[in-house]
């Protein structure tokens, strides 16, 4: 297991940038292996505290997939910052989870997206969509509430 490496208690280490585009491909994979430990590492990822002084330098690579190198003359960024950040670009491929037939997997997803309550305006539009082909009234009340928790904040 990387989540003692990557972040521990709350706290980030700045493997935890680096290790972000991989968990990303875990999760939506499309396998379900690993997926549920993926989606609630990056949750802690995107959570996680660290100094602001605590930087990441690194170069972005596009190729076979997007990820980040170390590069000590590329973008600087706060660890925390970068961080949420690198969660945040799949965040739009990671909301289809809220409807995951594994329960626990699904709780996974819902914790990731509560916690992004920032980008609140375009979740809901692609939780619309979710919400709209549904035939699960429990879990349809259970978008609902978080729809409308994050309308809140």
């Amino acid at each position: 297991m990387i989540d003692n490496h990557v972040v521990t208690q709350g706290a980030l280490y700045e493997g935890a940038f680096y290790t972000i585009p991989f968990l990303q491909c875990i999760a939506l994979s499309g396998t379900g292996l690993g997926e549920k430990e993926s989606v609630d590492l990056l949750t802690e990822i995107a959570i996680g505290v660290a100094g602001f002084d605590s930087m990441v330098r690194f170069s972005v690579v596009t190729e076979p997939f997007v990820y980040f190198i170390p590069d000590e003359n590329g973008l600087a960024m706060p660890l925390p910052i970068a961080c949420r950040w690198g969660v945040s670009m799949k965040l739009p491929d990671m909301i289809p989870g809220l409807i995951h037939h594994d329960v626990e997997t699904r709780d996974r997803y819902f914790d990731l997206v509560d916690s992004y309550s920032e980008y609140a305006g375009g979740i809901r539009k692609i939780m619309d969509g979710l919400i709209d082909n549904l035939r699960d009234d429990m879990l349809k009340r259970r978008l609902y509430k978080l729809y409308n928790n994050l309308h809140r904040r």
